[in-house]
């Protein structure tokens, strides 16, 4: 059974995680409400080498790019968030 403090400390993660989702969906709106923003696109310039699919080093080298530094391993688990197969690499289809 969890103590008093942890399941407070719980709680505080979850609704710190629900902000940080509501935050991140807006984002996502906001971006795709720009007349020039083609997800297609931007995944074509993610997979450089043209495997038709995107993994952690590709989107590591992109954040790098930005001055924004994650390992692979952060990298892999987004990969895997939004891959509907979850194994390390998403294709623009799924």
């Amino acid at each position: 059974m969890l103590s008093h403090a942890s399941r407070i400390q719980l709680a505080q993660i979850l609704q710190d995680l629900g902000e940080l989702e509501k935050c991140l969906e807006v984002l996502r709106e906001i971006l795709c409400e720009q007349n020039r923003f083609d997800p297609y696109l931007l995944f074509n310039y993610l997979d450089k080498k043209h495997k038709q699919y995107i993994d952690a080093q590709d989107v590591a080298r992109f954040l790098a790019d930005n001055e924004k530094f994650y390992d692979e391993d952060m990298c892999n688990l987004f990969i895997n968030q939004y891959s509907g197969i979850k194994n390390g690499k998403s294709s623009y289809l799924q």
